[in-house]
C-alpha cells in the first residue's frame, strides 16, 4: 500500500522541481560555469543579442514599422492638432517680439493674417519634416535597430523581471503541469508494478 502513495508523490515532486528548475535555468546562472565539460548559462544571458535582434525585427516586420508611424502622422485629425498646435505657439512668440503699441494697433488683421500664413507654411514644413523622418528612420535608424540595441544594453535582472511578471501565471502552470505529469507517470507505474506482481 505505501509504494501506491511514496511512488506517484515522489514523481510529483520530481517533475514539479524539474519543471522549477528548467524555468529558472531560462536566466540562471548569468555568467557562464564550465563544469566536466560543458559550459553551463542561462538562455536569456547566453543568448541576449540573438533575442535582441529576433525581436527587433519581429516587432518591425508584423507590429510597427516606419510605415505605420508616417501613416499615423499622416492622418488629416493628427496633423490638424500638430498644426495647430504649432501655429499657437508661433503665433505667441511673434506677438511677444512685436512692439506692443504695433501689436495693438493692427490687431485683429494682423492676428488672423499671419495665423492663415503660418497655418499654410506649417502645414507644408509638417509632411517635408514627416518625409525626412521618414526616409532617415528607413535608413539610419531602423526601428528594428533601436528596439534590438534597447534590449542587447539591458540590464539582465530588468530583463528577468519583465519577463516574470508578464508571465508569471504561465510559468506557475508550467511548474504545476510537472507536477501532475509526475503525479500521474507515477500512478502509471504503480499499476503496471501492481500487475507484474500478480
Amino acid at each position: 500500500m505505501e509504494r501506491w502513495v511514496i511512488i506517484p508523490l515522489t514523481c510529483a515532486v520530481i517533475g514539479y522541481l524539474t519543471n522549477v528548475v528548467a524555468v529558472r535555468m531560462l536566466f540562471w546562472p548569468r555568467e557562464a560555469h564550465h563544469f566536466l565539460g560543458f559550459n553551463f548559462q542561462g538562455l536569456l544571458p547566453k543568448r541576449q543579442k540573438e533575442l535582441a535582434a529576433s525581436i527587433g525585427k519581429l516587432i518591425e516586420e508584423q507590429l510597427l514599422s516606419a510605415d505605420d508611424i508616417y501613416e499615423t502622422f499622416s492622418d488629416p485629425a493628427v496633423k490638424e492638432k500638430i498644426t495647430g498646435g504649432l501655429v499657437s505657439l508661433l503665433r505667441c512668440r511673434i506677438d511677444k517680439m512685436l512692439p506692443k503699441v504695433l501689436a495693438n494697433s493692427l490687431g485683429k488683421i494682423w492676428g488672423d493674417s499671419i495665423e492663415k500664413i503660418l497655418k499654410q507654411e506649417t502645414e507644408k514644413m509638417l509632411g517635408q519634416i514627416l518625409d525626412r523622418g521618414r526616409e532617415y528612420i528607413e535608413t539610419e535608424h531602423p526601428i528594428s535597430g533601436m528596439i534590438e540595441k534597447k534590449i542587447a544594453e539591458s540590464e539582465l535582472g530588468a530583463l528577468e523581471d519583465l519577463v516574470i511578471s508578464a508571465s508569471s501565471r504561465e510559468i506557475k502552470f508550467i511548474e504545476i503541469i510537472g507536477g501532475v505529469l509526475g503525479l500521474v507517470i507515477g500512478l502509471i507505474q504503480v499499476l503496471f508494478l501492481g500487475l507484474w506482481s500478480h
